[in-house]
Parts: C-alpha cells; sequence; structure tokens
C-alpha cells in the first residue's frame, strides 16, 4: 500500500507495514468509539483542513516543509521524518516516526 521513496528516486517496502501500524493506532488511540484520547490528540497527528503544507527551497538547494497558520516547518532531509507513496492514489504523504504527525503534500496543478 505505502511505498518509502529512497534518494535515488527508488521506492522501497520495508517500513511501510510498520508504519501502517503506528498510523492504525494512532487513529484507535483518537478514536471516541474506543474511549480512546479525544479529538484533539487525533488534530495533533493528522493534517486538518485549516492547515496547508508548502515546499520550498533555500539558497543552497535544500527542501523543506511549512505548515499554515503556525509556521511549523522541518527540514526534508530530517532523520525523524519519512516520505512514502500511496501507490493507490499515486500520492506521497510524510509522516513524523517521533510524533506521528503525518500530511498528504498537496497535489502540484500544472
Amino acid at each position: 500500500m505505502f511505498a518509502s521513496c529512497s534518494g535515488n528516486g527508488h521506492n522501497s517496502h520495508k517500513k511501510c507495514s510498520y508504519a501502517c501500524k503506528l498510523i492504525k493506532e494512532t487513529l484507535e488511540q483518537a478514536s471516541p468509539a474506543t474511549g480512546g484520547a479525544s479529538s484533539g490528540a487525533a488534530a495533533s497527528s493528522a493534517t486538518t483542513q485549516n492547515e496547508c503544507w508548502t515546499q520550498y527551497q533555500d539558497k543552497s538547494g535544500a527542501k523543506y516543509w511549512y505548515r499554515e497558520p503556525d509556521g511549523f516547518w522541518f527540514w526534508e532531509t530530517d532523520k525523524h521524518w519519512e516520505r512514502f507513496l500511496d501507490e493507490a492514489s499515486g500520492c506521497y504523504w510524510w509522516w513524523n516516526k517521533e510524533t506521528g504527525l503525518w500530511f498528504y503534500e498537496p497535489i502540484k496543478r500544472e
């Protein structure tokens, strides 16, 4: 279902099951039906409709992501963040293995 993107442009499925397991656990904990955490916990681990992620590049060519409205950002080379491909939709998404935060990259319109 998901693939991790390596620096050489190839996709790897090695960490997919682990990422899916952690996402599933996070969603189950946030689900009111299971008596888990409040909806505030779910909002902290997934992109909400009020958030807007934008990719930027600095003068040296290093890429980073910036989130509106709170100004949170990270470098793509940050060891805590990993990029995956959702093969079903063809969309890429990012996941932070420390915090569980994740988001889909915005669709690029040409």
